[in-house]
């Protein structure tokens, strides 16, 4: 555990010992394997009742009680694991139904969502309704490698927990299969293919276009710090190259939140554009 994890933890910590948890955690940033093995020891800690103890102590050992063993494999009747990629429409209905449920055993409810950046719109919208009107002792663990990688209606109502970076410019930059299909595209050549993906973007899926062009900045950054590491290219070439495509890519998020412009447009004058 590196020293800004340790921090990290420390203040989880102090928030699930407090009596007073938010029913809505999102860990955010950091090693993804890391956050999984938090989320469950956060989950096995919870619901074997262990608030008396200290959570920062408890990660770091392997408790050997039934509740913990039964959330490790995933069969703890008030635990549930979400694992899908992305996060469906179905998925989110079971949820429902099961957090509808009294807990079994008279405690907390608790569900680990492992890819909450990937809900389609539907999904995040049927989630939300869970997130307004949470029964009982519920409590929802989100993971995504952002806050601004979920829908803004969604991230209000979460407590945010930000984990570092394990290794700054080495880390890999995670991104979902249907946005990185559409990022290859926009990051290609062939400026027919880009025009031709840009009209698949409507009012309808803006929120979408601005989770793509989320993880498209994150790509940048990382492949910015790569560069610069391996020193393939001069820092001050590569640096400038998409240093400007940075802020064309910033000023479309900025009209495509505060204008009713058509994201197709947005997306073609931005292809455009990077061809100067």
């Amino acid at each position: 555990m590196t020293y800004g994890e340790e921090r990290t933890i420390s203040l989880l910590s102090k928030l699930v010992s407090s009596g007073d948890l938010p029913h809505a955690l999102l860990l955010s940033g950091g090693d993804t394997e890391y956050k999984k093995k938090v989320a469950n020891s956060c989950a096995g800690f919870l619901l074997h009742g262990g608030e008396k103890e200290n959570f920062s102590d408890f990660l770091k050992k392997s408790c050997a009680c039934k509740s913990c063993e039964y959330v490790s494999y995933g069969i703890h009747p008030d635990f549930t694991r979400l694992a899908d990629s992305p996060v469906s429409i179905g998925k989110i209905r079971d949820l429902k139904s099961s957090f509808a449920l009294a807990s079994y055993l008279g405690g907390r409810k608790i569900a680990v969502i492992e890819n909450a950046e990937t809900f389609n719109r539907e999904a995040a919208n049927a989630f939300l309704k869970l997130l307004e009107e949470p029964r009982g002792d519920a409590v929802f663990i989100l993971l995504a490698p952002a806050r601004s990688s979920l829908l803004s209606t969604i991230y209000s109502r979460v407590v945010e927990i930000r984990f570092p970076a394990r290794s700054v410019g080495v880390t890999e930059v995670e991104i979902p299969k249907e946005y990185d299909e559409h990022l290859k595209v926009f990051e290609g050549n062939s400026l027919y293919r880009k025009l031709l993906k840009a009209r698949n973007y409507t009012l309808q899926n803006k929120e979408d276009v601005g989770k793509m062009l989320d993880f498209w900045l994150l790509k940048l950054r990382h492949d910015m710090i790569q560069e610069e590491m391996s020193e393939r290219r001069g820092p001050r070439e590569a640096g400038a190259t998409r240093i400007d495509l940075i802020k064309r890519i910033f000023a479309v998020k900025v009209r495509l939140h505060t204008t009713n412009m058509n994201p197709a447009l947005l997306m073609e004058e931005l292809s455009v554009s990077s061809l100067r």
